[in-house]
C-alpha cells in the first residue's frame, strides 16, 4: 500500500471511535512517531495528529462511563492526546498531577485508577526534579500494585537525560523497594523512548561489569530487557553500528539474550530500509496537511 493512500486513510480518524480501529491507528502511528522524531518537521506531524484526535478527544473527556470500551478509549486518547500537545489535555493533567502531589498519605486513592498512567507520565514529564523524586519516594512506599505499576513507568517519562540515568542508577540501588521481578518493566519503560534506549544503552555499557555483579545470575536476562526496545526507534546506519559493536563485543557474555540482540540487528536494517524509501514521502505529506 502506497504511504500517501495509508495516510490520506487517517482523514476519517476524526469520525472514529471504534476501539479496533483506534488501536490499530495507535500502533501505526507510534512507529512512525518512532522513526521521525528527531527530525526538524516532526512538529507538522504532531499538529496532524493533534488536530486528527480532538473530535475523539473531545468525547471521550467528558464520557463518565465506567463500561469497558469507554475506558479503554480514554486509556489511549488521552496519553495521546497530550503527547501531541493538546493544551485542554495537558491542562487537566497538570491539574490531577498537583492533586497527587498534594494527597499527602491518600496519594494512592487521588487519581481515578483508570487515569492514574495518564495522569503520573504527563506531570512527570512537564514536572520538576522534585516532582520525580517525589514520586521515586512514594514509589518506596506504596504497596499497591496498580500504584507500583504506574510510577515504574511514569518515572520513564521524563525528558530530563539526569534524572534518567538516575532512573538507571537506582535499578542497580540495594536499597531500592523495586523488586528484581518488576525490573523488566522499569527497563522497557526506558527503553520505549529513543532518547531512553540510547541512554540506556550507553550505561550498560559504561556500567557493564557493575550491573553484572549486581544481578549476578540474572545478569543476561535483565541485559536482553534493557536491549530490547532499542531497535525499535533506531534506523540509521550509525545506530545499526551502534548496537552491532555491543553484539560483537559482548556476545561471548550475553548466553541465551545473543539471539534476540541478533534478531534485534535484523529489525533496526528494516527500519534502516525504511528510512531510505519512506522517509521524505512521509514527511512530506505531514507538512503539507499539518
Amino acid at each position: 500500500l502506497d504511504y500517501n493512500i495509508a495516510l490520506e486513510i487517517t482523514r476519517n480518524l476524526a469520525g472514529e471511535n471504534e476501539l479496533v480501529v483506534i488501536k490499530t491507528f495507535q500502533k501505526n502511528i507510534e512507529f512512525l512517531e518512532h522513526m521521525i522524531s528527531e527530525d526538524e518537521r516532526y512538529d507538522s506531524f504532531k499538529t496532524y495528529i493533534r488536530n486528527g484526535l480532538n473530535d475523539l478527544y473531545n468525547q471521550v473527556i467528558n464520557d463518565e462511563s465506567t463500561e469497558f470500551i469507554p475506558v479503554q478509549l480514554k486509556t489511549i486518547v488521552l496519553p495521546g492526546a497530550c503527547a501531541y500537545g493538546n493544551q485542554d489535555c495537558l491542562e487537566r493533567a497538570k491539574a490531577s498531577f498537583e492533586e497527587w502531589k498534594a494527597a499527602g498519605d491518600e496519594y494512592e486513592t487521588a487519581i481515578d485508577a483508570n487515569l492514574k498512567s495518564w495522569v503520573l507520565c504527563s506531570g512527570i514529564q512537564s514536572g520538576t526534579p522534585e516532582d520525580w523524586d517525589l514520586a521515586w519516594d512514594r514509589l518506596q512506599h506504596t504497596s499497591q500494585i496498580l500504584e507500583r505499576d504506574s510510577i515504574i513507568s511514569a518515572l520513564a517519562c521524563t525528558q530530563d537525560p539526569n534524572l534518567l540515568n538516575k532512573y538507571l542508577q537506582l535499578s542497580i540501588d540495594p536499597d531500592s523497594s523495586v523488586r528484581n521481578q518488576n525490573k523488566r518493566y522499569l527497563y522497557y519503560a526506558i527503553g520505549s523512548s529513543k532518547l531512553g534506549s540510547k541512554l540506556m544503552l550507553d550505561w550498560l555499557e559504561t556500567n557493564w561489569e557493575t550491573i553484572k555483579e549486581f544481578y549476578a545470575d540474572t545478569f543476561v536476562y535483565n541485559v536482553k530487557n534493557m536491549v530490547a526496545l532499542y531497535p525499535e526507534t533506531a534506523n540509521t546506519q550509525e545506530e545499526f553500528d551502534r548496537m552491532n559493536n555491543f553484539y560483537t563485543t559482548h556476545k561471548g557474555e550475553l548466553g541465551s539474550s545473543a539471539e534476540p540482540v541478533a534478531q534485534g540487528l535484523d529489525k533496526i536494517s528494516a527500519n534502516v530500509k525504511w528510512r531510505q524509501n519512506f522517509y521524505e514521502q512521509v514527511l512530506e505529506w505531514f507538512v503539507a496537511n499539518a
